[in-house]
């Protein structure tokens, strides 16, 4: 919080600002950043529900000079990040060999020194790497008469590469040497920034292309959501990216963005930071059935444009939130159990945001990169971590479906149509030190430790 408010002081003395300047704010969504005032507007409106959010800045000389002031702060930190870039780290930690499409120039490539990842993807020296700021803050943290209920982050940007797609082509023809077992893409949100809708949708019919020859070639797929603002660039992601994902990866806002938009059409932008099982449960069941009424429109290739093919495809919905994740499949898919992954996964976001430090090393004060640490490295902190769920669960006011958590056997399962979801209780942090990066780093681990059948054995297994 203390950024914001000194990002705020520096304009203001920059610009020789007269007159008092009012404690109180106006929280209010853009869908775009103007100004310095938008955004102190718009960070509002998500600091007030603690709600997850990302935003564009329209103007690049404005985000810059933004960019600039925070930069010039003494707590300011420096990190690589990303929603591509933290996924490949942390699935590469875990074992994996990752291909990485990005847009990268001398500044990023120097971080990346695990063997395991072969970078797709690059800058010119002249060019500089796309640059993100993220505000986070705490619960009970106050920002001009707004008070957080809990511990999050606001993203600001200004993308050139991401929004442009850049890598794209190139990633697809490093693919058939590669021969990956899933592909996974985020960052859509990104293209935000880029207002010519024309444009924008030609990047995205190009996106669909490369996700309908993965189809036809059986190789799964995995979609990361992140925060949106424009609705415009989301109902275009819904039409063509969504129909050929596989897995779909998401938190409380990005559901419920998902979930309003599929159920009325229309858009939605800020809900509860702390939803229960039960509206999660109500909500992940409406999502598969649309995805089960959508594989019927695509089975009989039913040419009504009002029929909707959005995640016709969907055998795997990947749920995190504060007080709890959920994984659901398809029964008869190509995955494997998921238990362990939404274990480590859950384990994962709580060892980032406030796990034990690393012990003490002779290259702490060096100045080289180094790479992520393993989950095995890794280690919560006991005196750190709470348990927010009852020990009662109201699981779905549907079935009337109600257990008792067990702490020796925290894993609880049950069925939402043809998918079983598997729930776990999270180690809540209750001071994190991280809250940027925890879905990429939740997904990038559960994507590496959710095994995928061999394609034989799934196509025996479905028949």
């Amino acid at each position: 919080m203390q950024s914001v408010q000194e990002v705020e002081r520096q304009h203001h003395q920059k610009k020789k600002t007269q007159g008092k300047i009012s404690k109180d704010l106006t929280k209010r969504h853009h869908e775009r950043i103007g100004s310095l005032k938008e955004l102190q507007e718009s960070f509002a409106y998500y600091f007030s529900s603690g709600a997850a959010a990302e935003q564009s800045m329209l103007s690049p000389e404005q985000f810059r000079e933004i960019v600039a002031l925070a930069d010039a702060l003494p707590q300011v930190k420096r990190k690589v990040g990303g929603n591509a870039a933290t996924m490949a780290e942390r699935a590469s930690a875990e074992g994996c060999v990752v291909l990485l499409g990005a847009a990268m120039g001398k500044d990023m490539k120097p971080y990346f020194v695990d063997q395991r990842i072969q970078l797709v993807g690059h800058l010119d020296e002249h060019e500089h790497e796309d640059v993100h700021l993220v505000l986070e803050y705490s619960s009970g943290d106050e920002f001009r008469g707004h008070i957080s209920p809990r511990a999050n982050r606001y993203y600001l940007n200004h993308d050139v590469h991401n929004a442009q797609l850049s890598v794209l082509e190139e990633f697809e023809k490093s693919l058939d040497s590669f021969k990956p077992d899933l592909v996974v893409f985020g960052g859509l949100q990104l293209m935000e920034v880029q207002t010519d809708e024309n444009v924008r949708l030609t990047r995205l019919k190009a996106l669909s292309e490369v996700l309908q020859n993965l189809f036809v070639a059986r190789t799964p797929t995995h979609y990361e959501f992140a925060a949106v603002s424009d609705f415009s660039l989301f109902d275009d992601t819904v039409r063509l990216v969504l129909p050929w994902v596989d897995s779909i990866g998401l938190n409380e806002q990005e559901l419920f963005i998902l979930h309003h938009y599929l159920v009325t059409g229309e858009e939605g932008t800020a809900t509860s930071s702390r939803p229960t099982v039960a509206d999660i449960s109500a909500q992940l069941h409406d999502v598969i059935q649309f995805a089960s009424k959508a594989k019927k429109n695509f089975q009989t290739k039913n040419e009504d444009k009002d029929e909707s093919l959005a995640l016709a495809q969907l055998s795997r919905i990947h749920f995190h939130t504060l007080q709890f994740h959920i994984v659901c499949q398809k029964e008869g898919s190509m995955w494997e159990d998921p238990k362990t992954a939404l274990v480590q996964s859950a384990l994962m976001s709580s060892k980032v945001a406030c796990g034990k430090p690393p012990a003490p090393s002779a290259t702490d004060n060096d100045d080289k990169p180094k790479p992520m640490r393993t989950s095995a490295d890794m280690e919560v902190d006991p005196e750190r971590i709470e348990i927010l769920l009852a020990r009662q669960q109201l699981l779905s006011k549907r079935q009337d479906l109600k257990v008792e958590l067990d702490p020796f056997s925290p894993i609880v399962t049950w069925q939402e149509a043809d998918f079983q979801c598997h729930l776990v209780p999270m180690l809540a942090c209750k001071k994190p030190d991280h809250t940027a990066g925890l879905g990429d780093n939740i997904s990038g681990t559960g994507v590496a430790y959710h095994r995928i059948q061999k394609k034989s054995d799934a196509t025996n297994q479905a028949k």
